[in-house]
Formats: C-alpha cells, structure tokens, sequence
C-alpha cells in the first residue's frame, strides 16, 4: 500500500509499507544508530566465550543479528568495549592481578610468585615491572621430565606494551610441558637474568646437566654466560630453526637452506663433516658463518645428545638415536636378546610408567569467585607502568616480524599444467614457450 500527495504536477510517495526493491547495490549496509556501544552489548555473550574471537567473526554475528554490515573500524571498537565490560579496564586488570596471585597460590600451594615493582617513598601505590610464576604442579612434575627447558618470549598486543616469557620442558612421551611464566617490559639482558634465576632456583634447583634451548638474543647469550646453565652444570644450546633461519637471511640460497638443514640434525660426524664439504664448495663464507659458532651448540652430531633430539623451541622435531634420545634403538634390544641382557637398564628413567604418571600426577584447584579472593599483604594497590602505553589508539601493529620461520617446508613450487614443468604455471605458459598439446606430456 502506498500514500502519497500529488503537488505542482508530480506525485510523490511519502509511505510505501510493502518490500523495498529498489536499492541500489552501492548503497551502504551500515546503520547511523549502530555504533560500538550497541556492537559491544551484541557480541557480549561470544566475547566472554572467547575473548580472541577474531573480527571477520563478530561481524558475521552482527549481520545474522541486526540485518546491518558494519565497518570493521566499528566492529573492533565494540569488540574492546566489550573486552572492556566483560573483564574490566587494562588499569583494574592490573589492580588485581595481587589479589590474583595471591589466590593461585592459596588454592595451589606450592606455587610461586615473584614480583619486580617500583615503590616510591610517600605513595601507597607501586608501579609494576615484572612478575615471574611457576605452579606447583608443573614444578613438581619437571623432576620426571627429559632434562631440557626451551625458553621464548612474544609480545603483549594489549593497551601496554610487554613481553610475556616462558619456559617449556617436555615429558617421556614427547609432549610439551609448561613450567614458568612471566610478563615483563621488554627483552633484555636484565629481563632475561632475572627470569632465568627464578627458572633455576624455583623450578631446576639442583638438578644438574639441564640442557636450555633458546635462540640468539643477545639478552639471552649474556644471560647465560653469568649464570649455571654452562658446564658442568648444564649447557646451552641454540634453537637449530631459528638458526637456519639466520643462515638462510644472510646468504639467500634454497639449497645452502637445505644442506644447512642436514648438517646441523646429523648426528654422526662422518656425515656432518661431508655435508660441510657440499656447502663450502657453494659458498665458502657459508661455511666459514657455521663454523664461526660454537659446533656442540648447533648441531646433533657434536653436541653428545644434551638437547635430547629437539632441534627448536617448539619442541617439534625429534631424531632418533640412543645417545640423543636416551633408550636403546632395535639393534641394541637385538644385542642384548642373544646373551640375555636386561635392556631397560639402557633406558632413561623418564620413559618409565611410573615417571611419565608422576609427570602428570599433581592436580590443579580451580579458583573462586573473585569476591572471594584473598588480599596481596605487600601490594596494596599496583599500577601499570605508564611508560609502556600505546600513544596511539585503534588497534596496535604487529611487532612480530615475518621471516623464513612462517614459511612451509611443504610448499610446492608452480607447476606448469600444460607441459608439467617447474617455475611456471598455465596463465604464463606462453612465455616460456609451452604450447597445449599432446607432445608436452610426458607418457
């Protein structure tokens, strides 16, 4: 049904109830009324749900919901509005994180907490810096782990910048096992010294022959050298990914990339000193990069099987062999059939039942209701450090920089369709002299 009024000879429409059908493709499919306040009371429930839901999601919700598209700009304010709501301000977060640790640590005995702030003589409240934890049940669990800790660090992408540091074991079964944490400023020697010694008195102890896997920072090499982590205590080694990676950066050849790849996982010389001849007679500075290192830090077949076989901070890649993997290969098990040798006494107590049960015995206790968190005795009231804000508003770039790390050892060059060649595919096969037709096949 329609009204309208019929005026100097025209007839305008002023009421249509019935559907539209002409809007044009280009007009807008966002709504003046729907700002990030509305956007953050619709994506409250998916926000709490998972507070890393991505925004390309929320804006699908939006549309089922509303019928609108709003812009991306929108969706990711009501997206930190909604953060905001669900779980305070980036100022109170870091008003309670006390009273936070205070109660992982009553509900988890055993658990330890360590704190860096600022205090100023006159003023209750104190300025965070850094706080290190480790829970109960994971340093408890680390006595039964292979004696390796790999440690990293990423960024903090919320309204203050930071670094958040962790160390990393693995268990009997090859899966990865958590044992510190911390947040702190920024990666620095003085960052890393302080985690380090907090990683050895609370969680290593007086375990000897600790092998740390990390890469080369120079936080972290200094670090290292003024701490027990090197002989005879432990060892240090490097993160052999992130080593190739830096390899590969310097010289940009796929196969120096390759070889470099074989030489630091093979774990007999004999092989390491061959692969060694292949890349020097590439690129004889190549060559003299790798051996400017320390061998037993980047390679298997020096480093007497300290890193256990894990090649990276990941804790992905594992080669097998007795002396990296400390259990005996089938020709050992065959050997010791025949004259009726005990072999388990050839295996390392950590891929026992009773260790690996041990690993993962301890428990973790939920926590309350906020309301009843206990106090923090010596953190009244703590505040983030000013100097670390973001200036600049919306939402922060990445820092991480991409490098040969992100890229698939998998990938798998062009393929041409028609004549089934490498380094080109069918849209340019016509500048590289393809022609369709039977004869380019192979049969």
């Amino acid at each position: 049904m329609t009204y309208g009024s019929l005026a100097s000879g025209s007839f305008d429409i002023t009421v249509y109830t019935g559907p539209h059908t002409c809007l044009h493709s280009k007009i807008t499919q966002d709504h003046p009324n729907l700002d990030a306040s509305l956007i953050a009371q619709e994506v409250q429930h998916p926000i709490k749900e998972q507070p890393s839901i991505t925004i390309t999601a929320l804006k699908a919700e939006i549309v089922n919901k509303l019928g609108y598209t709003p812009s991306y700009k929108k969706v990711w304010l009501g997206k930190q509005k909604a953060i905001e709501n669900a779980f305070g301000d980036w100022e109170e977060s870091y008003n309670i994180l006390p009273k936070f640790m205070e109660t992982l640590k009553k509900f988890n005995p055993g658990t330890i907490v360590e704190w860096c702030i600022l205090r100023q003589i006159g003023v209750e409240h104190m300025e965070f810096r850094c706080v290190f934890w480790a829970f109960d049940p994971s340093i408890n669990g680390f006595k039964h782990c292979r004696p390796v800790i790999s440690i990293d660090a990423t960024h903090l992408y919320g309204k203050y910048k930071g670094k958040m540091m962790i160390a990393m074991g693995v268990d009997g079964n090859n899966q990865i096992f958590p044992l510190a944490f911390a947040i702190v400023e920024n990666e620095s020697y003085a960052s890393w010294s302080w985690f380090l010694s907090y990683v050895k008195k609370h969680v290593v102890k007086d375990i000897e022959g600790i092998c740390l896997i990390s890469d080369r920072h120079a936080g972290i090499l200094k670090a290292v050298k003024e701490s027990p982590w090197l002989e005879p205590h432990g060892f240090h080694i490097y993160c052999l990914r992130r080593f190739i990676n830096n390899f590969n950066d310097k010289f940009r050849n796929s196969q120096l990339k390759v070889l470099a790849y074989r030489v630091v996982s093979q774990n007999q010389i004999r092989k390491f000193n061959s692969i060694m001849e292949e890349i020097g007679k590439i690129n004889s500075n190549a060559r003299q990069w790798l051996e400017a290192h320390a061998p037993e830090r980047w390679t298997l077949a020096h480093d007497g099987g300290n890193r256990s076989g894990l090649l990276s901070t990941n804790l992905s890649k594992i080669f097998k062999s007795w002396e990296i993997f400390k259990y005996p290969c089938s020709h050992i098990l065959s050997a010791c059939a025949k004259p009726s040798l005990n072999s388990w006494q050839y295996v390392d107590k950590c891929y026992s039942i009773v260790d690996y049960r041990a690993t993962w015995l301890a428990e973790f206790s939920p926590l309350p209701h906020e309301a009843y968190w206990p106090d923090s005795l010596s953190i009244r009231e703590l505040l983030p450090n000013s100097e670390l804000r973001r200036d600049k508003k919306g939402r922060p770039r990445l820092t991480r920089l991409r490098n040969g790390m992100d890229i698939k050892e998998t990938e798998k060059a062009n393929r041409c369709g028609i004549c089934k060649q490498l380094c080109h595919n069918r849209a340019t096969s016509h500048k590289n002299g393809c022609l369709s037709g039977s004869s380019h096949f192979n049969i």
